[in-house]
């Protein structure tokens, strides 16, 4: 919390800020790099507890794609060199036994396990779009999978410290925002929280956990990812284009404020959390009828925010005036 106090304090006066963009949902002026003193913690923690050294390949991945969104934010990288990096990074993690095993072939799942790590990240990158939603989401998810993977394990360590770290910066994040996490924030936790998920999911001796717990953590990454990569090409538009269509903002073009969008979409996160952790600590008809019951809830949600008419100002990649938010 300190370090992210002192980010805020002396951005302003170094050139550190986010101005406002006719694509993006942001109209202030606000402090960027939060994710900094989000790793700084995390990672000083770290050094001092020699339980979680087992998991170096995960530190050290979190570490090269903290850096690579750094330069994107200081300098703008296109997505390729983004995307390349992340693919070695997912190939290492897989090789070091990270696996997915949604399927009897070992080749199909290293393939799968490889997309589920490189979407994800990218998926949690997407979610910060709004403030405080995207750390509250890793908050949850992480919380969650320290539970799954065992507390005195070294997984949940570095979840509950990483979740800490978070909940410093969620402080300053909360509407109206202070700071913004950059991609040297977003980056490297939302591969964390890629590779975890599963790591969690694997630690389980229930098989079929492997297929749900990964996507029920991560549920509003992955339905966000799925809304925009699906909609903008139907809608001429290219996946990679940033516009102002995500889940958080279709919420709010239905009359919600900014905070209740947040609020339900962090509700849903931690159901699909609560979710999880019962389907392995109980798995009774009960727990499958409301897991049924969720996705079905899921899939009609998804239909109907994807039917929603946007106005044309919100995709728009070219300057104009600035809209008031509401919220």
């Amino acid at each position: 919390m300190a370090l992210t106090g002192a980010l805020v304090r002396v951005a302003p006066g170094r050139g550190w800020v986010v101005f406002p963009r006719q694509n993006r949902w942001n109209q202030r002026v606000v402090a960027q790099f939060g994710g900094i003193p989000i790793l700084t913690a995390f990672w000083s923690t770290d050094l001092l507890l020699p339980a979680v050294r087992p998991q170096a390949a995960l530190l050290f991945g979190t570490g090269v794609l903290a850096l690579l969104g750094l330069v994107d934010d200081r300098r703008g990288l296109g997505p390729k060199p983004k995307l390349v990096i992340e693919v070695l990074l997912a190939a290492w993690l897989v090789h070091a036994g990270v696996i997915y095993a949604l399927t009897p072939s070992s080749i199909a799942n290293q393939l799968l396990t490889l997309l589920w790590i490189v979407g994800i990240t990218n998926a949690f990158n997407l979610i910060d779009n709004m403030d405080g939603l995207a750390a509250g989401v890793a908050i949850i998810a992480l919380a969650a999978i320290a539970l799954l993977a065992g507390l005195n394990s070294p997984l949940a360590v570095l979840a509950l410290l990483l979740m800490v770290s978070i909940g410093g910066f969620w402080l300053f994040n909360l509407h109206p925002a202070r700071v913004f996490m950059g991609d040297v924030g977003s980056l490297p936790i939302g591969f964390f929280l890629a590779c975890a998920s599963v790591m969690a999911a694997t630690r389980r001796p229930n098989p079929g956990a492997d297929v749900f717990l990964p996507a029920l953590l991560l549920v509003v990454p992955l339905f966000d990812v799925l809304l925009v990569s699906i909609t903008r090409p139907l809608n001429g538009r290219a996946i990679s284009d940033g516009a102002r269509d995500h889940t958080s903002h279709r919420l709010v073009l239905l009359g919600m404020s900014e905070v209740g969008a947040v609020a339900l979409l962090h509700g849903i996160t931690f159901l699909g959390g609560l979710l999880a952790i019962c389907w392995v600590k109980v798995s009774t008809p009960w727990v499958v009828g409301c897991l049924a019951l969720f996705l079905v809830a899921l899939i009609f949600f998804w239909l109907f925010l994807a039917r929603l008419a946007l106005p044309e100002s919100w995709l728009s990649m070219v300057p104009g005036p600035l809209i008031r938010i509401p919220g």
